[in-house]
């Protein structure tokens, strides 16, 4: 994978975690000042962004914590490694009880039962283990296109219900 295949995968990850929140963030932003928000972290992420890839491209450094370390030093390497390794665990844990709430509601209105969010918690950790485990990523290539087209899809039945429920 390439440089800016990288950068845009990470840009692609934060654009995932936000849809995940767009609707529950815009009832309680309101419609006005959520979009503006939504602008200002945009042109925010996409200018620190920038300047990662040039410093990046400028020094053929292509990882935080070696950019960090360039220009600040080993202490501040070794601190932002701490960081990225803290907001990487929030970010996983995160998504594992959003999947977890998810499909254990799913099941629940659908079967009308009451089940237990362990059962759905072990069994994301059973999928996800041997994807962690995979030394060459490249053979994970294909979910790449799939993630894409799943936050394509996100975007729609997103943009859909907004439109629905302002109309309503």
């Amino acid at each position: 994978m390439s440089p800016c295949e990288t950068y845009v995968a990470l840009i692609k990850g934060y654009c995932a975690l936000g849809i995940l929140m767009f609707p529950k963030a815009f009832q309680n932003g309101g419609y006005v000042f959520s979009p503006c928000v939504e602008v200002i972290s945009a042109i925010l992420t996409t200018i620190c962004v920038t300047k990662l890839v040039d410093c990046g491209n400028k020094f053929g450094i292509y990882s935080y914590s070696a950019v960090v370390e360039k220009a600040f030093g080993r202490v501040a390497r070794s601190l932002c490694d701490i960081m990225i390794c803290a907001t990487q665990f929030s970010f996983t844990i995160s998504h594992m009880v959003y999947v977890t709430e998810s499909c254990k509601s799913v099941v629940d209105e659908v079967f009308q039962v009451e089940s237990s969010k362990v059962i759905y918690a072990v069994g994301i950790v059973v999928i996800l283990m041997p994807i962690v485990w995979t030394r060459n990523i490249a053979k994970l290539a294909w979910t790449y296109f799939f993630g894409v087209l799943m936050l394509m899809l996100c975007y729609v039945v997103v943009i859909v219900f907004c439109a629905k429920q302002m109309t309503e």
